[in-house]
């Protein structure tokens, strides 16, 4: 196995994860700890225990490089605040983004809104509809929805080929590696969700309640897929598995500050992939290409209306209904999209985690364009192989460019 500092130290990571992964679950009915590598039994602490474990495992990182040093200091300090909120205390919601995510607390600005909707407005012109966008968008996607029978199916048409892409442009995979069920649900807030039980197989669940632009679905099948969340959970088990992976690192837990990344690059997949370019994508003919790429265009503006919302509604500049009520005015978002938007960033484990969708995409994206053809090997690797908070990966990228 690979450590950082040490298995005992790795260990006690690992516990404390559970631990925070337990509390959780037994306060708010919520899964947070959501993969353990090498499946190690929790040793249940008491909350005072924990906070003592925390400040001595950050004694004992002090003379690593910079590197790891920043990675477990980033992922210490998200342990101290994320069990401090769930225990009850108070905290602004800046401060709980600052500590847990590394993330900024703002308003998304009107020029990256109006950018957005120019962009989108020129490619729906292009399809030929004309209108208000959201007059536009409503009647392209209702020639282009999916029946909620239709969308495992659709899922399944499209797997093989994403994995293929994934192996040939981004990154290899163990060859064990399966989705070896896809299955829907409803009455659920979320979109999608992957989950790992481990081996190198995954398993998919989408909400079928939802009304689902085809294209749409593509984008998110990729996030949940490859080389989404089954390619990167995948890659973590074989790097671990091939001591390449350090153990300090061997679980994932939501409400840390790797979050960000582990969505961002998800948000991506299309990009990476290049199947938003029809020199690239032979799997999808000139106009589904076109289509899926300009609904990523769509895609970015509604997150930044809903990214907004969770941010009016976390600093009290809007209520429930004002925020609802802006994501279906503003956010080119139907009633129950909009309110399972609500439900999403409202629940109380979601609070610092629903704002990496948007800084996830942005971060990754704007690394990705910034990187010459010739090191995007060395960006996936970056990206895939190693273990990164926002402020390591910033640091990581402007090395490899140099800067």
């Amino acid at each position: 196995m690979m450590y950082w500092v040490s298995e005992d130290f790795a260990l006690r990571m690992i516990n404390i994860a559970n631990n925070l992964g337990d509390l959780g679950k037994e306060k708010y009915g919520k899964e947070i700890f959501l993969v353990n590598y090498r499946n190690i039994k929790l040793k249940k602490m008491s909350s005072d225990e924990l906070l003592s474990e925390i400040k001595s495992l950050r004694t004992e990182i002090l003379d690593l490089e910079e590197y790891p040093h920043e990675y477990l200091e980033g992922k210490l300090t998200s342990f101290e605040y994320l069990l401090r909120y769930i225990l009850g205390e108070e905290f602004e919601y800046a401060l709980l983004l600052e500590k847990i995510q590394q993330l900024p607390c703002e308003e998304i600005s009107e020029e990256e809104i109006n950018t957005l909707t120019e962009q989108s407005t020129d490619f729906l012109n292009k399809l030929g509809y004309s209108g208000s966008l959201q007059e536009m968008k409503e009647q392209w996607y209702s020639e282009n929805y999916l029946e909620s029978g239709e969308v495992i199916e659709y899922a399944k048409k499209f797997i093989k080929a994403l994995k293929e892409e994934t192996l040939k442009k981004v990154v290899k995979l163990h060859s064990d590696d399966e989705i070896d069920a896809v299955q829907g649900i409803t009455g659920v807030f979320w979109s999608g969700f992957s989950k790992y039980p481990g081996n190198y197989k995954g398993n998919l669940t989408f909400n079928i309640d939802k009304r689902w632009n085809k294209y749409e679905f593509i984008h998110v099948l990729s996030h949940e897929s490859y080389p989404g969340h089954q390619a990167f959970y995948s890659r973590w088990d074989y790097l671990l598995n091939t001591d390449r992976f350090p153990m300090e690192a061997a679980y994932y837990l939501l409400n840390e500050p790797i979050n960000t990344l582990f969505e961002g690059g998800p948000e991506n997949a299309i990009a990476f992939i290049g199947w938003g370019d029809e020199r690239i994508n032979s799997v999808m003919s000139k106009e589904e290409v076109f289509a899926l790429k300009g609904i990523r265009l769509l895609m970015k503006l509604t997150r930044i209306y809903q990214t907004n919302a969770s941010y009016y509604y976390h600093t009290g500049k809007m209520n429930k209904e004002q925020s609802i009520e802006y994501m279906v005015n503003k956010g080119l978002m139907n009633e129950l999209d909009a309110i399972n938007t609500f439900r999403f960033f409202s629940d109380k484990l979601s609070v610092t985690t629903y704002p990496t969708y948007y800084y996830g995409r942005k971060i990754v994206e704007d690394a990705y364009n910034s990187v010459p053809e010739g090191k995007l090997e060395e960006f996936f690797k970056i990206l895939y192989d190693q273990p990164h908070t926002n402020n390591t990966f910033d640091k990581a990228i402007k090395k490899l460019l140099n800067k």
